[in-house]
């Protein structure tokens, strides 16, 4: 052989392996995209870069995601802008204050399909005009197939969690930040990676020197207007728009007010479906509580209505307002209310019974106190510590249903037989977060000396045996990952129809008679020997007195902001008094049990899944 012949040079495995855009350094791996010259400007760089880390499978897959990613921004980016004054003074916003957030949308996903599919005919435009970047060109032959491929695994699938950004980009180079739920997010990204998928192959169809005919836009909305450009979109907003907002405003308060809260403003936006945001008047909210006191179905009392759910359309209002979408609060400018006679008035208040010493001998000799019953199945089966245990501990501590049922065994201080109602104080708990309804429902008061003798610490001694810090009612804990876990739904539901139909008790009468029970013992017993000041609102947990009490009781029960407030043996002495004459209580725990355990192992097993609520 004459002369020295060059071989030629082989990838390594490793190299051959990486794909378009990545690069290998003594750092590990990294993304590096080119970007075309008559672009560079506008992106203020001539490269994408982005560290993807030293583990290669993981910086493939993120390579693959900004491929796309900056397809998406170097497409809108072909396609121009308009208004360009306006987009000068969108770019000299601080970044903090530059994007406008909006809500999801049934028309979104179309919007930003028809603005990706739309930049296509910007590419055509160049590639007619001979002015594409050869370069860009080049390197699509190798990031088109690679993309296809990453569509459409994700669109079989159904995990489109790795174009989440992409959607993302594209939304923050329109000048918007989405406020969307887990659930919006899979449905707009599923919906729009379609489109990609059409647009890609239209791509790929073009760099073979070929075709596609691209999708009929006709029936698509507009494509998606940049935040910068003159129109004045929160004009077409609907009402639906500023659910999320008042979702993410209400976070912080507990479950059953969100719940109510978000109830009121769904049923007025049905009233008022079609109408955006800007055209509702104080003539709507009028009509809308007119509406409600005169259903013929499940009506609203005039209290209600004029309160509560007056007040959760003046929130919703006041973000619209606070946001920019609307010039004034519909709510406040309403000077005059809709009227109720006092008769209807009080065929629509929702009464709270108290029970009779008739009504809870027939619970405890019923089903619910027959641990060998056939009729419970799942929890209420599986749980026989919360049916004895809870409607005894609400009849003699006026415990609230959730007050009860998100009971811990470190709540129970068995040595100076206390028990505690508080909100979530341990890293460990079992369970989703705790909460209480206001500050003067957290309390610490001595167990009834009637729980202690049915054998209350007992029980508690023996759930402690399973867990130190857990649910005392495992049955109390919701499915784990639900959207708003909430303590003793299931339980609460159960009892409430137990004793609404099957005992035929009928409305009126649920968890809360057992308080409202407890609270008429109270007044029995103050008209024997007088309570001090307040003790009866400490004991119960309540922040004001109710209208029958302020007869025999000073208001406000002022003591509790002064000082320690009232001894655990002070307050013994007079609980000890209190008394339900009439009432046959069930026989103790352990005797009711009749061997049976208190909780299933299934039951104590799906607990234990739960991991604590500061994880």
């Amino acid at each position: 052989m004459t002369g020295t012949q060059q071989k030629p040079k082989v990838r390594s495995a490793n190299e051959a392996d990486m794909q378009t855009y990545m690069r290998k350094d003594a750092s590990g791996f990294k993304f590096v995209r080119p970007i075309p010259q008559a672009l560079r400007s506008h992106f203020g760089k001539a490269n994408f870069v982005q560290r993807l880390g030293k583990n290669q499978k993981v910086a493939k897959i993120a390579c693959a995601k900004l491929a796309v990613e900056t397809n998406v921004l170097l497409t809108e980016a072909v396609a121009g802008h308009s208004n360009e004054a306006a987009l000068e003074s969108y770019l000299q916003l601080p970044r903090n204050h530059r994007l406008k957030k909006i809500a999801f949308t049934s028309e979104l996903p179309q919007q930003i399909s028809s603005l990706w599919l739309k930049s296509l005919d910007a590419d055509a435009a160049a590639r007619a005009a001979g002015t594409r970047d050869l370069d860009e060109i080049e390197s699509l032959d190798a990031s088109i197939p690679e993309t296809l491929a990453l569509i459409k695994q994700s669109l079989k699938t159904g995990d489109v969690s790795k174009f989440h950004s992409a959607v993302h980009q594209l939304l923050t180079f329109r000048g918007y930040e989405l406020e969307a739920s887990p659930e919006q997010w899979q449905q707009l990204t599923y919906q729009v990676l379609k489109s990609f998928l059409h647009g890609y192959k239209v791509l790929a169809a073009r760099q073979e020197g070929e075709q596609l005919e691209g999708l009929d836009l006709s029936d698509f909305p507009p494509p998606l207007a940049a935040s910068w450009e003159t129109s004045q979109p929160s004009k077409s907003i609907g009402l639906e728009s500023l659910t999320l907002r008042y979702e993410a405003y209400l976070s912080t308060q507990n479950p059953k007010t969100r719940s109510t809260k978000l109830s009121i403003w769904r049923r007025f936006v049905t009233s008022c479906t079609g109408k955006p945001v800007t055209s509702i008047t104080s003539a709507d909210i009028y009509n809308f509580i007119d509406s409600r006191i005169n259903s013929d179905k499940d009506a609203w009392s005039h209290k209600y209505a004029t309160g509560r759910a007056k007040k959760a359309l003046f929130e919703v209002f006041g973000l619209a307002k606070t946001h920019g979408l609307i010039d004034r609060n519909p709510v406040s400018e309403l000077d005059v209310l809709p009227k109720l006679n006092a008769k209807k008035e009080q065929e629509h208040l929702q009464p709270r019974l108290p029970y009779t010493s008739a009504q809870l001998n027939e619970l405890f000799t019923s089903d619910w106190y027959r641990p060998q019953a056939k009729k419970w199945r799942g929890n209420m089966k599986s749980d026989l510590g919360a049916r004895y245990w809870i409607p005894l501990l609400c009849l003699w501590h006026g415990f609230r249903v959730s007050e009860a049922t998100q009971l811990q065994t470190h709540d129970i201080d068995i040595e100076k037989s206390l028990i505690k109602i508080q909100v979530s104080e341990e890293e460990d708990e079992l369970g989703p977060e705790r909460s209480v309804k206001n500050s003067a429902s957290s309390r610490m008061v001595p167990i009834h000396p009637k729980i202690l003798a049915l054998g209350f610490m007992g029980f508690v001694s023996n759930m402690r045996l399973h867990y130190d810090n857990g649910p005392l009612f495992p049955s109390a804990l919701p499915e784990p990952g639900g959207k708003s876990p909430a303590w003793g739904r299931s339980y609460a539901q159960a009892f409430l129809r137990y004793v609404r139909d099957t005992l035929g008790f009928g409305s009126g009468y649920g968890n809360h008679s057992f308080r409202h029970a407890l609270e008429d013992r109270i007044r029995a017993a103050k008209v024997e020997q007088m309570w001090p000041e307040g003790l009866s609102h400490t004991y119960t947990g309540r922040s004001s007195t109710r209208k029958q009490d302020k007869s025999i009781s000073l208001e406000e029960g002022s003591e509790k902001y002064y000082g320690n407030g009232y001894s655990h043996d002070a307050i013994r002495r007079y609980i000890s008094r209190i008394e339900y004459p009439k009432v046959v209580l069930p026989p103790t725990f352990e005797a009711w049990l009749e061997g049976l355990p208190s909780v299933s192992p299934q039951l104590l097993s799906a607990a234990k899944r739960w991991e604590g609520p500061g994880r």
